[in-house]
């Protein structure tokens, strides 16, 4: 639990995240303990007393920090969408589903997770839905060797947890490392087996296995239980300090938590230890006891606290961390103990507090949803300026050269078309859709979209360090350039942004043709720059006029949708950012290599929109009352229609009618 609270709170415990698999452990360990002794003693496991002492543990305490998020969305996090996210899934957690929706919105590592009070909430339902099968799993392994001896029916248990464990370790493994089915990308399988509680039940399943074996283990040598200790904190330390984001995970790493979690679980059932000793002090203790309520409390505080003070730095997400601990405890004497001691939740009533401890969070979240959307007027234009460009509203993103999407909504078609306009790059290209499409059916052409977010549109093989399908990049980029040579349409206009080549973000490139790695700035921009020249001129030798369009001014941290909702009622420009138009200059890391790369190239033009979008001395992500930026690094729909003049310029001047011949 501390390892988590740590690393959520951007201390350098780049891998307490590890702390969920050590509870996983812990818990399997505790629940068959219970479980196991119950069958070997009266041969059956009463299920209405395990469910009603969970319904009266986890409930109570997750129903009111439930409603304490709903209410907090309400006033601390945006309408443009993290309301709504946390509506969609404040109701899943309500009803133990909190994994399933989460994983639709991203893994547990990307961006949108930062921004979500609800994402910790994902291993309580996997924690939830294990404690619905797993009792039943024991009890059917049980009646199957029901007439046997009590040492023959104990083995064929632990046989059957063991056969768990192999084959949800086997599927951790592969998913977190493949890009097949069954989601056909490495991202997308990683964040499955991440969130799906079949792909974690190993993880309770070693702690089952030291529960059954546990009698066995308590005659080994108190040396043993040391050597054990030592060796479970070692390992823990390994990944607190050794993982991070980037770590492929759960996978093959989760090994190193998960059975440094078992060592300790075995050094505590062989006897007392110093490591033991050390973890069973007063305070431990106590942060022991209000671990769980600590756990709930402590994500939704931090990201309040964000939204609040995005500008103040990690102190703040400390601050709030310790913070936490007061509802905690309140949590704690108030909701938790009176309730699970109580001998008045029983029969009915138990079910009558499980309905309540569900509904009542879920009723709460519906109203959330419903009033985000029906916003007030205020509320209503900021979101028309921050809505989705068309790449994505039509579904355009990845698509290929031969995908019905392209001919079909991803082309912006004209009676009797001169020609085709093509619109390629990653999202800094989907953010120019509207007035490219406007300014090339306005002279007679089609425009065709393509795009792949986070994939820039150049000859060199890119590498991430965090989650990405860096080979389904390549494929796109591979496809379009040869059916853009192929086709050679009127016009190309290329976009792409500037990150890309700015040194430790993370990325890597690798030139196809000499097989040069960079990562730093001076050498990221070199292969940039030839993998430009490469890209271009194979267009422009086939005879397609290409345009490069410069990436736009960038505003570190700045997100229309993630402005808390009272910012905006109390003044909405207190969301924005500006810089001067020096700092904005000097940010476009991929500018140089872009400009280099096209000087002397025939066909080959670039255009830069700086000054359509600053003025000569400063840039803002706001102007005349209009947001012109809906991020960071892209224009709002209504930023990017004020260049429409910008691209008919464009488009009049380098896109060839579809009769004219290509130069040579």
């Amino acid at each position: 639990m501390l390892l988590v609270v740590l690393h959520h709170a951007d201390l350098p415990v780049p891998g307490g995240f590890v702390g969920v698999d050590v509870f996983f452990v812990i818990s399997g360990f505790v629940l068959t303990r219970l479980l196991w002794r119950e069958l070997r003693e009266s041969g059956r496991i009463d299920l209405w007393a395990f469910y009603a002492r969970r319904v009266k543990r986890l409930l109570p305490a997750l129903a009111v920090v439930l409603a304490f998020v709903a209410v907090g969305s309400l006033i601390f996090q945006s309408p443009l969408g993290l309301q709504q996210q946390t509506a969609r899934t404040g109701i899943a957690a309500a009803l133990f589903a909190a994994n399933g929706e989460l994983f639709t919105i991203g893994g547990y590592f990307s961006a949108p997770s930062d921004l979500h009070p609800l994402v910790h909430t994902w291993s309580l339902a996997v924690e939830e839905q294990f404690y619905f099968v797993f009792p039943a799993v024991l009890i059917a392994a049980w009646w199957v060797a029901r007439h046997r001896r009590p040492s023959t029916r104990t083995r064929t248990v632990a046989a059957t947890i063991a056969g768990v464990f192999a084959l949800s370790l086997a599927a951790s493994v592969l998913l977190t490392s493949s890009s097949g089915p069954p989601f056909d990308s490495t991202s997308s399988n990683q964040a499955f087996a991440f969130y799906a509680s079949p792909v974690r039940a190993w993880e309770f399943a070693l702690g089952a296995l030291l529960a059954i074996a546990e009698w066995r283990l308590a005659r080994l040598r108190r040396a043993v239980g040391t050597a054990a200790a030592v060796g479970g904190v070692a390992l823990l330390l390994v990944a607190a300090f050794g993982f991070d984001g980037t770590t492929a995970f759960p996978g093959s790493a989760a090994l190193v938590p998960v059975l440094g979690a078992g060592l300790l679980v075995l050094a505590g059932t062989v006897g007392r230890n110093v490591v033991t000793t050390a973890l069973g002090t007063r305070p431990l203790g106590w942060i022991g006891d209000l671990s769980y309520g600590w756990y709930l409390w402590h994500w939704p505080f931090i990201v309040f606290a964000h939204a609040t003070w995005p500008d103040l730095g990690t102190w703040v997400l400390v601050v709030a961390a310790a913070a936490s601990l007061a509802p905690a405890w309140l949590t704690y004497r108030f909701v938790e103990e009176p309730i699970r001691s109580s001998v008045r939740f029983r029969g009915r009533r138990v079910v009558a507090l499980g309905l309540a401890c569900a509904l009542l969070p879920a009723l709460l979240f519906a109203g959330l949803w419903l009033n985000s959307r029906a916003p007030s007027s205020t509320m209503a234009d900021l979101v028309t300026q921050a809505s989705y460009h068309a790449d994505l509203t039509r579904r355009c993103a990845a698509n290929l050269p031969g995908d019905p999407r392209t001919a079909g909504s991803c082309t912006w078609r004209v009676p009797h078309p001169r020609g085709t306009v093509v619109l390629v790059g990653d999202s800094n290209a989907g953010q120019f859709v509207e007035p490219a499409a406007a300014a090339a059916n306005a002279a007679g052409f089609d425009l065709t979209l393509a795009t792949y977010g986070g994939c820039p549109f150049t000859d060199i093989i890119t590498s991430h360090d965090t989650p990405y399908d860096d080979k389904a990049c390549r494929g796109f980029v591979s496809a379009w350039t040869d059916a853009l040579a192929t086709s050679r349409p009127s016009l190309v206009l290329l976009a792409n942004a500037s990150h890309y080549a700015e040194g430790g973000n993370g990325l890597s490139f690798t030139s196809r043709t000499t097989g040069e790695v960079a990562s730093d700035l001076a050498g990221k921009s070199r292969l940039l720059e030839k993998g430009t020249v490469s890209t271009v001129s194979r267009l422009t030798e086939s005879g397609v006029p290409v345009v490069v369009l410069y990436a736009v001014p960038q505003f570190d941290d700045f997100d229309l949708r993630t402005c808390p909702a009272f910012r905006i009622y109390l003044d909405e420009t207190a969301c924005g950012r500006s810089q001067s138009r020096t700092e904005a200059e000097s940010t476009r890391y991929s500018r140089g290599p872009e400009v280099r790369a096209i000087a002397g190239l025939p066909l080959a033009a670039g255009v830069d929109f700086i000054d359509y979008l600053c003025t000569p001395d400063a840039c803002s992500a706001q102007r005349d009352g209009q947001w012109i930026y809906r991020d960071e690094s892209h224009l709002s729909v209504g930023g990017a229609l004020g260049l429409t003049p910008r691209f008919e310029q464009l488009v009049r001047s380098h896109a060839r009618s579809a009769a004219a011949p290509p130069e040579n």
